[in-house]
């Protein structure tokens, strides 16, 4: 797992945890108790992102500091209700919120995901790195890894390892770039670049 440290954001958003769940087995049960107790499901709630459409890290991170400096501006400033369903808004080029759970969110089919939890930090009554770790690894059946082990296997800061998760058809289409056209880092530079310019649209 993968904690960010953000001083330059309100301290109640400055710790951000992010772990990388591989072969999830127990999708289907998760979202239906997601979906039967809503956020108290968990003790932590979290950011529930299907990894194969995440393009890179870079790109996650992009919709994750996105999502914070909004949260960071007051809730008048945000899309939806609560920092962790803002990452998934963030992260879509569609401005549906319901059509950003549906292209980015967690689903039945889902085999590998992306955990976010932002959080105070532990010094000032947050979680600790190990705690979430901890939770995430006792509520989702699976591989739990770092973060670094997002890719799209196209260089820059992305590995082999990871390529084979990505749905790449999925992906064009989601961010409007006809097949065929473009290189899977090509994708990722487009849609970390449509991430990063959505607030201003």
């Amino acid at each position: 797992m993968e904690t960010l440290h953000l001083s330059h954001l309100p301290v109640e958003l400055s710790a951000v945890h992010i772990c990388h769940v591989r072969s999830l087995g127990n999708a289907a049960s998760v979202l239906a108790r997601l979906k039967a107790e809503g956020p108290a499901a968990f003790p932590l709630q979290f950011a529930l992102l299907d990894a194969s459409k995440v393009t890179s890290r870079t790109h996650l991170v992009v919709g994750i500091h996105q999502a914070l400096l909004a949260a960071s501006r007051g809730s008048a400033a945000m899309k939806t209700r609560s920092i962790h369903s803002e990452i998934l808004w963030a992260l879509s080029p569609s401005t549906n919120i319901a059509d950003s759970f549906r292209l980015f969110g967690l689903s039945n089919s889902t085999q590998h995901l992306i955990v976010v939890h932002v959080a105070k930090p532990e010094e000032h009554g947050g979680p600790s790195a190990s705690d979430v770790r901890q939770q995430v690894a006792s509520t989702f059946e699976g591989i739990v890894g770092q973060a670094d082990g997002i890719s799209s296997g196209s260089g820059g800061d992305v590995d082999e390892q990871g390529g084979s998760e990505k749905d790449w058809k999925g992906i064009g289409k989601t961010y409007k770039i006809p097949p065929g056209t473009a290189s899977p880092q090509d994708i990722d530079s487009l849609a970390t670049s449509i991430v990063a310019i959505k607030s201003l649209t």
